[in-house]
């Protein structure tokens, strides 16, 4: 068997199979049968022939199995499940059509989105609307319904094209159950009596997770937010604002520039052993104790690394 030929076997429309499998199934099979596609496309490297056999398995209802299946017999040749073989050997999958995923790759590719991710787009945007959730051109028609009896009405009172204005109004009619002859009065009152025309009520802040261990308020509670890359609280963050106001009146009196206070470290650390130290002073017992702790620690970490 040439090369070509053990190619051409490991495709749905060709490989050989029970009836009833999902290789029935497969839109590659229907295709090829219709005369609308070659199988020929599905081994191409690039250009339009690769693209036209991945629009076909993006319109595949067996994808999933044939992705499985190029997976089982290793396929390094051919485009399958929506895959081409550098996409498999990578590890990169293609998002879902018909996901949100699948919209935005869409739109990264500057191409022309599918059946199914149109309607997945469509749907979520009526669920949006049925939660009361306007995005802001349905907003502004719909308030710009109010008193109007045709499109046209609306379409000049909002400057915007008759099949944009009709496309929002048609959602409105299926996501609120009304009749598709629904005149825009009718839309925009009902529009007040579910409370979508109401502006959005403001989204409360989110609690802070805050890890810093100094006391809140304090200046060395406001660096340990800015090195954890974290919002300020609210005590810190007026503490911050305090200091940058008294640094810059400083700045214009012309005084030397403070440094933030610093917090004394409390004995039973390394720190206050060595401020005892710096002062003259003996250290203290606990100090001490710290001390002789840490520099063991050290030790067994130096002893442990491999020479």
């Amino acid at each position: 068997m040439s090369p070509r030929a053990a190619q051409i076997r490991h495709t749905p429309h060709l490989d050989t199979h029970r009836d009833g499998d999902w290789r029935d199934y497969a839109a590659c099979a229907a295709a090829v049968a219709r005369g609308e596609a070659q199988h020929d496309w599905w081994f191409a490297t690039g250009g339009q022939e690769q693209a036209d056999a991945l629009a076909i398995c993006d319109s595949c209802p067996v994808r999933a199995q044939c992705r499985q299946w190029a997976e089982q017999i290793e396929d390094r040749d051919a485009t399958l499940g929506g895959l081409t073989p550098d996409q498999r050997l990578t590890g990169h999958i293609r998002p879902e059509c018909g996901t949100g995923r699948g919209m935005y790759l869409h739109q990264l590719n500057r191409e022309s989105p599918c059946v199914q991710c149109e309607r997945h787009r469509e749907e979520a945007r009526i669920e949006r609307i049925r939660a009361n959730r306007l995005p802001p051109r349905h907003r502004e028609v719909a308030a710009a319904c109010r008193g109007m009896q045709t499109v046209a009405d609306v379409v000049e009172r909002t400057g915007k094209s008759r099949q944009r204005v009709s496309e929002i109004l048609r959602d409105f009619r299926r996501a609120w159950d009304l009749p598709t002859d629904a005149k825009p009065i009718t839309i925009h009152a009902e529009g007040r009596r579910r409370g979508a025309l109401e502006p959005p009520a403001p989204t409360p802040p989110s609690p802070i997770r805050s890890t810093v261990t100094a006391e809140h308020g304090t200046y060395a509670a406001c660096q340990q937010h800015r090195r954890r890359r974290e919002p300020m609280c609210p005590p810190c963050k007026e503490t911050y604002r305090a200091y940058n106001r008294e640094q810059a009146a400083r700045k214009r009196a012309g005084i030397p520039r403070k440094p933030p206070r610093r917090v004394k470290a409390p004995c039973g650390t390394r720190s206050a052993y060595k401020r005892h130290l710096a002062q003259g002073e003996e250290p203290c017992a606990a100090c001490r104790e710290a001390n002789a702790a840490a520099s063991s620690r050290w030790r067994n970490r130096k002893a442990a690394v491999p020479a």
